[in-house]
Formats: structure tokens, C-alpha cells, sequence
């Protein structure tokens, strides 16, 4: 499955790729089931927890805003993804 970096980690990788932003979403189930749908499409992906949210995953043990990071050249690709995603969820 993906892996759950920090801001800080996915800039040190950005010398081997480029990370953007595919998303944010409302908290960890989402960003579980979108891992999942990207695994299953072999594009990886990264969780990124910006400012506080970090800090309240930590202490609570999930997080609200979580952020999904893709490669850059595989964000078309997870971009549709994301909106097969959310046409399930009736999210159009």
C-alpha cells in the first residue's frame, strides 16, 4: 500500500520524484479507500499531514484534512481514479 510521509519526507524524495497534490480529503478512511483504489491501479501514493494535523494524528491516532501526493507523471492517471472514486460515492 502507500506510504504515510510527512511534507518534509516527500521534499527529500523530490530529487528522485516529483510529489503533487491529488487531493485533500476530510480524514483517514477516505484517504484508506483512495489508497486502496490507487494500489489496485499500481500508482503510488503518499499521505501528507499539513500543519496541526499532524500533531492531532499523533495524539489521536487519525487525522482530519489529509492530503493525497502522487508522482507527477502519474497524476492524470490518479486524477481519474479520483473521479471513479467519487462517482461511486455519488459525488459528482
Amino acid at each position: 500500500m502507500g506510504k504515510e510521509e510527512t511534507k518534509d519526507t516527500i521534499a527529500q524524495e523530490k530529487g528522485k520524484v516529483d510529489w503533487v497534490k491529488l487531493t485533500c480529503l476530510s480524514g483517514e478512511i477516505e484517504a484508506d479507500i483512495l489508497f486502496g483504489l490507487l494500489e489496485t491501479n499500481e500508482i503510488p501514493a503518499a499521505k501528507v499531514y499539513p500543519g496541526a494535523t499532524q500533531v492531532i494524528k499523533v495524539y489521536m491516532g487519525t487525522a482530519i484534512g489529509v492530503e493525497v501526493h502522487v508522482p507527477e507523471d502519474r497524476l492524470q492517471e490518479a486524477k481519474e481514479v479520483l473521479k471513479e472514486m467519487e462517482n461511486l460515492c455519488g459525488n459528482s
